[in-house]
């Protein structure tokens, strides 16, 4: 009983920790009181419901798990169980625990649009948390540490990368290439978003989620395509080496949003 609890106490703090650090490492390299910390965390308790929500979910609904089932191209059922019924289904889920905590605490209408990024990326870091759990649990503790190292980065950076649009879509931030550029002229899309303020809200937020789905989705296609079938010594590897690959990338681009937002609002 004793060893059991240790383990399970193990497991709990391997999977939160790595949230935690990636958090303390983005409160460091971003501008100096931007955000709260103390904050980013409440959203990632609030990001901690949603892995046993879909769980709840998939019990009522069980016809979900089966959808990738139905196409008759193995293809087609592996980019159905990637992007759809995971991708979708997940950051769905994170998006909508934002939206209820975020309206439920009533935030600064002045803060930083960098802030939002973050807290919605401390969403997906609560999310990858107790997804951990339920791996340590199922699989054994020895999965935590590579999935500290990958899935939990990649949880982060797609909850950044909706984080990124949903900040533009409160804010009225003009559509530019470069926006320290004051000589560009406007496009017919800036007017649109800007004389459209529901349009706008809309249309960032789908685009925040598409594009967390998308490199979520494909992410898990990469490991889908490999480890749902008898596979080689080299095909896990370089399934291991795309993984890092798309990781790496998926923070180039967050690091290039961020650095938009920053820009962004010293145009203000």
């Amino acid at each position: 009983m004793i060893n059991y609890i240790i383990s399970m106490s193990y497991i709990i703090l391997m999977s939160f920790l790595p949230g935690l650090l990636y958090l303390f490492l983005t409160f460091l390299t971003t501008p100096y009181k931007s955000w709260n910390f103390g904050r980013s965390m409440m959203y990632f308790l609030a990001g901690s419901i949603s892995a046993p929500v879909i769980l709840l979910l998939l019990t009522l609904f069980p016809s979900i798990n089966s959808l990738h089932l139905f196409p008759e191209s193995t293809m087609v059922k592996m980019l159905m169980l990637s992007f759809i019924q995971v991708a979708l289904l997940e950051e769905g889920s994170k998006y909508a625990l934002y939206k209820i905590f975020r309206n439920s605490i009533k935030p600064k209408l002045n803060q930083h649009p960098l802030a939002i990024m973050i807290y919605a990326g401390s969403v997906s870091l609560g999310f990858a948390f107790t997804e951990n759990i339920l791996y340590g649990f199922r699989v054994g503790i020895e999965v935590l540490y590579w999935r500290a190292m990958t899935s939990v980065i990649m949880h982060m950076a797609c909850g950044m990368m909706m984080g990124y649009w949903i900040s533009l879509s409160i804010h009225k931030f003009k559509l530019k290439t470069n926006p320290t550029n004051d000589t560009m002229g406007v496009s017919i899309m800036d007017v649109i978003l800007k004389k459209k303020p529901s349009f706008r809200r809309v249309f960032y937020t789908i685009m925040g989620i598409l594009m967390a789905v998308f490199f979520h989705g494909l992410y898990d296609f990469n490991i889908f395509g490999v480890y749902n079938f008898d596979h080689s010594y080299v095909e896990e590897h370089l399934s291991m080496s795309i993984q890092i690959i798309i990781i790496f990338f998926s923070l180039y681009l967050v690091k290039e949003m961020a650095n938009h937002l920053v820009k962004l609002n010293i145009k203000k």
